[in-house]
């Protein structure tokens, strides 16, 4: 596919130092000035393009930017587009899913259909899930820059000519399956480190330890055309082995595994998370545990974490939630919030009036599931954005799963939740 795209971007050759040129400059140089251009063009282009819901970058050249060159490759040449998709899909940073959550913004759809008709189930499983993330005007612009970059890598600097079908099933190689191969034969280091994109190496280096990092640059330095073929005979063998393994435990109820947390709510969802260990299946583990933190954990959280998630929730129901808990539960918030202060006397208040009130007594005991989810569901969002309480959450979680027999490491779920 590499070749296909050199020859079918003869006409890129013309354009390579302005491509390299961009992407220096959109990576290292996003002004202010351009993202409030970013913000005032998306806001005019969404009222005259309402019903295509494409968005525009202002300030730049639309022939010249990633998303029309990109345009460009859909429309002329898919299946080399779906090549590009692929490597983002399986790369699975924080870049690459943004730039997939932007694409569908930026792009006609029916530019890409073609492109998106390549990708298998579970890739368009996998695309569906980054199409979920938040776009922002910043976020444009770095999913802009993140795609200029990968074509000058892909097509202009990478020079390493692999045979076509290892192309295509380095394409569709997670991180993960790579991780493990290398455990496997490490003498498939070399060609690892110098055929991946800049971007699966930094995600790879991520999942390995610093002493397996060096030994991959010293493998990398002895790099030569044997390492190519040894790659292209092991490497088939090595990801049917691994895929056939990991088949073994998967069942289709596991991909149903987020929905069904997600309809359940927080009462009944430990029955899917005990589904999942069950299964062994460690990636469905995290991401379920990373999108979906526990509820049954976090009245374990660190009494001043409860009082921070306490003080998100609304002022004028948190007695109302405390009331509608368990006395234990109960019992844990009085200790998060204090003996004495300000916010332990409305509390106090609160009950009281709670308690002399029997129609909203009746009222909160019909709607303490109601209560309860609106709380987990505050406080999920809260553990993701705040860095402090994150990590309080993270431990509280790891320990919980080895406790029930998963071993991660901060590592492991950091990863699972970019």
């Amino acid at each position: 596919i590499l070749m296909l795209a050199i020859n079918g971007f003869k006409r890129f050759e013309s354009q390579k130092v302005a491509l390299m040129a961009q992407a220096n400059a959109t990576q290292a140089n996003q002004s202010q000035q351009e993202k409030e251009d970013v913000v005032q063009d998306i806001g005019e282009e969404e009222k005259s393009n309402e019903n295509t819901g494409i968005l525009t970058l202002n300030g730049s050249n639309n022939s010249d930017n990633g998303f029309s060159q990109f345009k460009r490759m859909a429309e002329q040449y898919p299946e080399t587009a779906a090549y590009l998709v692929k490597l983002w899909l399986n790369m699975d940073t924080h870049e690459s899913n943004e730039a997939l959550a932007v694409l569908p913004k930026m792009i006609p759809v029916e530019s890409l259909v073609e492109v998106f008709a390549n990708l298998d189930e579970k890739l368009k499983s996998q695309l569906k899930k980054a199409s979920n993330l938040e776009v922002d005007s910043s976020s444009i612009a770095r999913a802009d820059g993140f795609i200029v970059s990968q074509m000058v890598d892909t097509f202009l600097v990478n020079t390493i000519v692999l045979p076509e079908d290892l192309k295509v099933l380095l394409s569709e190689m997670t991180m993960e399956e790579c991780v493990e191969c290398y455990r496997r034969d490490t003498r498939l280091g070399a060609a690892f480190i110098n055929v991946l994109q800049t971007a699966q190496l930094g995600k790879l280096m991520t999942l390995r330890s610093e002493d397996e990092v060096n030994s991959l640059f010293s493998d990398g330095l002895s790099f030569s055309a044997e390492n190519i073929s040894y790659l292209a005979e092991k490497l088939p063998a090595l990801l049917d082995s691994i895929r056939a393994n990991k088949q073994k435990l998967r069942v289709p109820i596991l991909d149903k595994a987020l929905d069904l947390i997600s309809v359940l709510g927080a009462e009944k969802e430990s029955q899917i998370y005990n589904m999942l260990i069950a299964s062994g299946d460690k990636e469905q583990i995290l991401e379920a545990t990373s999108k979906f933190y526990p509820s049954e954990l976090l009245m374990n959280l660190p009494a001043e974490s409860i009082r921070t998630l306490l003080n998100r929730f609304p002022t004028k129901e948190r007695a109302v939630l405390i009331y509608s808990r368990p006395l234990e539960e109960q019992n844990l918030f009085f200790t998060a919030i204090g003996e004495t202060g300000r916010l332990r006397e409305i509390i106090n208040t609160e009950l009281a009036e709670i308690q002399s009130n029997e129609r909203l007594k009746a009222q909160i005991s019909k709607d303490k599931s109601k209560i309860w989810q609106k709380f987990v569901t505050t406080s999920r969002e809260f553990i993701k954005r705040d860095s402090s309480i994150k990590e309080a959450a993270n431990i509280v979680l790891e320990n919980w799963l080895q406790e029930k027999g998963v071993h991660i490491s901060g590592g492991d779920h950091e990863s699972s939740a970019a």
